[in-house]
């Protein structure tokens, strides 16, 4: 057997004992890259958000046991599970080769991914889907921006980067879309770079989705979006939604110019709300007695004294508004105020007419347009007030913009408030009221007129009024029609108006009235029109009137009723008889002359 050399044992020796001090763990080395990831942050109303990933992993080297992640939210709380599913030809495993993982919160404030089994996760690409939970409100990622406010999530912290990172920020649905990016310093741009944005609104929720192209190494990504707040509607934080009354309780305990103005402000408001309520008091009292009515205010009191309340309420009102959380209080007092400067409609009063007599009157005189109620600006019903209420809209709406700047809550407070003006224009309208029975058949009678001379050219077509004894002005206007060739007895069809009163206003109601003398051709043809009317007895001694209705009330539906009644109650035409032969004298013969044959 050969001697072997003292160096060839030496070498053997050297050999053999950096195999026992080599560690065996530096001998199995592992490389994880994140190749996306996919996130998906639902914010809730009170503050609280939902944070999804769905991380695409590739593993080389020795399984992988475990993966930590940095950056994540300091209060994050796992919730829910995560898997970790193999990813092959682009399309996920089945479901019984999910791997379960396990997230736990590290002392450091990031995320540690282990997983549940113990050969771990062998070379491969793999999906990672896990979710956990965090308070955006105590997290400082919510703050109020101008009238909206700015969500800024900080996502987490990847070593190696990534080329195309994704988020998309669900939000509860609101008037107002979510934007991406902010005011001020943070533009939505994070560190550096730009996003791309896609907004999808649902009837529940909003969603605006980010792509950042790309992520440089260790970069933590701001993800910027301006929501608004009706979407955090439960959130109560002072940060984010500062209570209403806050600027105005600092106000009134100061001593500075700004209490004295807004005290200013309230006496104002008192002031005019007492002015308008007793010019609308005023004018509803002309109106009404130009009418023959009396007013009917909803609060049964003199003018002045409902004028002296509704301002100071409605003063008081708007203050507590401000003052107090919820402004219910605020509110019932303001819809006092408005009951305050409210009128109902004013029913007619019936009352017995004295003796009269009825004279025909020119058409100048019957028609002549009624005269127009001057300083009604407070009544919608005319031109001026018309012209005021849209100066009075536009007043508000230019306030509610203004406001809108600085407060949404104080702006949707001012449009609600200034529906209070709907009881001064809208209640107390003169077109409620029932006009006079002179003035208000003046314009259907007049058309009722003008349409019947042109049908029936030879009628007797004239206004008809009465006159009460001792008065030189007419109470009642009707129209007095008599046909041309008349049925004997028949002394006038008389077209007249009636406006009974409802809820919304008087109404116009026709009424026809057949006169005819009893045991007359009129009166007989006109009881075959008896099972459509009533009788009742005339003016004279043996008169008799038929009293009919229109099926509709427009001056049509009279027109073609009382067309019908000149037609039934006129003289037929008799057709002319053919001329007799002379009678033939004696003693000549007469020859009659052939008739011709029928075809």
């Amino acid at each position: 057997m050969p001697q072997t050399s003292k160096w060839t044992w030496f070498g053997w020796s050297a050999a053999a004992l950096c195999a026992v001090l080599t560690p065996r763990e530096a001998s199995a080395w592992i490389e994880t890259t994140v190749l996306s990831d996919d996130v998906k942050l639902q914010v809730e109303r009170n503050g609280g958000a939902v944070v999804e990933h769905q991380m695409t992993m590739r593993v080389r080297g020795s399984p992988m046991k475990a993966f930590a992640l940095s950056g994540v939210d300091a209060d994050a709380q796992p919730e829910g599970e995560a898997v970790a599913m193999p990813q092959r030809d682009g399309a996920s495993a089945h479901v019984e080769e999910r791997v379960p993982l396990t997230v736990v919160v590290t002392p450091d404030g990031g995320l540690r991914l282990q997983v549940d089994d113990s050969r771990g996760l062998p070379r491969g690409t793999y999906v990672l889907k896990f979710r956990y939970r965090t308070d955006l409100v105590r997290s400082g990622a919510l703050e109020k921006d101008g009238t909206m406010v700015k969500l800024r999530w900080l996502g987490v912290r990847l070593p190696n980067g990534l080329d195309s990172a994704k988020t998309v920020v669900v939000v509860p649905s609101a008037p107002t879309e979510p934007v991406a990016g902010g005011s001020g310093p943070d533009l939505g741009l994070g560190s550096t770079g730009a996003f791309l944005t896609t907004t999808r609104r649902f009837p529940d929720r909003d969603e605006i989705e980010l792509v950042r192209p790309h992520v440089a190494k260790a970069e933590q990504v701001a993800w910027t979006v301006r929501v608004d707040p009706r979407s955090l509607g439960q959130v109560n934080d002072p940060r984010i939604r500062p209570p209403p009354s806050t600027a105005v309780k600092a106000i009134l305990r100061s001593e500075s110019r700004e209490r004295q103005v807004f005290l200013a402000v309230a006496a104002g408001v008192a002031i005019l709300i007492t002015a308008l309520t007793a010019l609308k008091g005023r004018q509803v009292e002309l109106a009404a007695r130009a009418a023959g009515l009396a007013p009917r205010p909803y609060f049964m009191a003199p003018a002045h004294v409902r004028a002296f309340l509704a301002g100071p309420t409605v003063a008081l009102g708007v203050g507590l508004q401000l003052l107090m959380e919820p402004p219910w209080v605020g509110t019932l007092l303001l819809a006092g105020a408005m009951l305050l400067m409210a009128h109902r409609t004013p029913a007619p009063r019936p009352t017995a007419r004295g003796p009269g007599r009825w004279l025909p009157l020119s058409e100048d005189e019957a028609f002549r347009p009624a005269p127009r109620l001057r300083d009604a600006w407070l009544d919608v019903s005319t031109r001026g007030g018309k012209v005021a209420l849209a100066l009075a809209i536009l007043a508000v709406g230019v306030a509610a913009c203004a406001t809108w700047r600085v407060s949404a809550y104080h702006a949707n407070l001012l449009v609600l408030d200034a529906l209070m003006l709907s009881a001064l224009f809208f209640t107390g309208r003169s077109s409620e009221f029932a006009p006079s029975l002179v003035q208000g058949p003046a314009s259907h009678l007049k058309r009722i007129q003008g349409a019947l001379r042109k049908k029936a050219p030879g009628a007797r077509v004239v206004p008809w009024a009465r006159f009460p004894q001792g008065s030189s002005d007419p109470d009642e206007l009707r129209l007095m029609v008599l046909p041309r060739a008349a049925l004997r007895g028949l002394h006038g069809i008389e077209v007249g108006y009636s406006f009974p009163v409802g809820a919304g206003g008087a109404i116009a109601c026709p009424e026809i009235l057949v006169r005819v003398a009893d045991e007359t051709d009129a009166a007989r043809k006109a009881r075959s029109l008896a099972p459509y009317g009533r009788w009742v007895h005339g003016r004279k001694a043996g008169e008799l009137v038929l009293s009919l209705e229109p099926r509709g009330s427009s001056w049509r539906s009279v027109l073609a009723l009382v067309t019908s009644l000149m037609s039934q109650l006129s003289e037929e035409k008799k057709s002319p008889e053919p001329a007799k032969d002379p009678a033939p004298r004696p003693g000549r013969k007469v020859t009659a002359a052939p008739r011709p044959a029928m075809a």
